[in-house]
């Protein structure tokens, strides 16, 4: 997404909230974390890399659960991402400390497909969430599989808006 952003904007600043390699895999188990992990440096690595080819980029990684390093707190941003912990409770606490920046963008937004296992989404994903937050969409696009059916990404919009969507 950061390099997506460069290439309209010269100077973008990045911080992201993420427990990396820290945590075992009972961890991820229950927050459902199905797509890996990576250590801080590796990260790190990759966004020094960028900042090289980009005079204009600034990173700041921050180790920990949101819980620890997020929640209470206020951000404003011009456009978050709300991936990880896909516990509904926790993203609710996510977004609440987020909810002042103009594009929210929530991962695990679950749609129940016949024949996959049907998301308990009172447990997991930002259904219940979103589905209550005015000035939002849900992407088409999704990612499909086999034992869950589809996964999208819902936006909130603050004020005005673009992009050419909708409110719902």
């Amino acid at each position: 997404m950061c390099q997506e952003a460069l290439k309209h904007t010269t100077n973008v600043s990045y911080v992201g909230f993420d427990v990396f390699d820290t945590k075992g895999e009972d961890f991820h188990s229950v927050v459902f974390n199905g797509k890996g992990f990576f250590a801080k440096e590796v990260v790190a690595r990759r966004f020094k890399n960028l900042a090289e080819e980009h005079t204009g980029f600034r990173f700041k990684l921050i180790e920990g659960t949101t819980q620890e390093t997020l929640h209470g707190t206020r951000v404003e941003a011009d456009f978050v991402f709300i991936d990880g912990d896909h516990r509904v409770e926790v993203i609710r606490r996510d977004y609440d400390a987020v909810k002042r920046s103009r594009v929210v963008v929530f991962d695990d937004y679950y749609l129940n497909v016949p024949g996959c296992t049907q998301i308990d989404t009172s447990i997991l994903g930002c259904n219940r969430l979103v589905d209550k937050l005015p000035g939002h969409c849900i992407l088409p696009m999704a990612d499909r599989f086999p034992h869950v059916g589809e996964i999208r990404m819902a936006v909130k919009f603050r004020g005005r808006f673009g992009f050419g969507f909708r409110k719902h």
